[in-house]
């Protein structure tokens, strides 16, 4: 499984139209997340429909977070879009922790996903 870190994630998303997915839930999300990302909760029965309809195809450069470096949300959501075909599926380990150690900004609420 591919890895990124919070400052090449950022640097993507500043490049280049990249799916970023946040894999918690809902609640979770509206508390904090990362700019331009979308709730995606790995728990939904169509977790990986919702990504589909998202991307477009399953070419799209996909990168899957969860809370932290502890948690395995983003490892298990990464693992199910790849067995669904998704060729371009990486991990952001670190999470909302790690893009929060960068100093990166955060926003609130429920401004993106499904």
């Amino acid at each position: 499984m591919r890895v990124i870190t919070a400052g090449e994630l950022k640097r993507e998303m500043e490049r280049r139209d990249v799916l970023v997915i946040n894999a918690l839930d809902e609640a979770t999300f509206n508390e904090e997340h990362i700019p331009g990302s979308n709730s995606v909760p790995l728990d939904r029965d169509d977790f990986v429909e919702q990504v589909e309809r998202l991307a477009g195809d399953k070419d799209r450069e996909i990168v899957v977070h969860c809370a932290s470096r502890e948690c395995d949300t983003s490892e298990r959501a990464a693992s199910r879009l790849e067995k669904a075909g998704f060729r371009n599926v990486r991990r952001f380990r670190n999470g909302m922790a790690g893009w929060k150690d960068s100093g990166f900004d955060v926003e609130t609420g429920m401004i993106a996903g499904v």
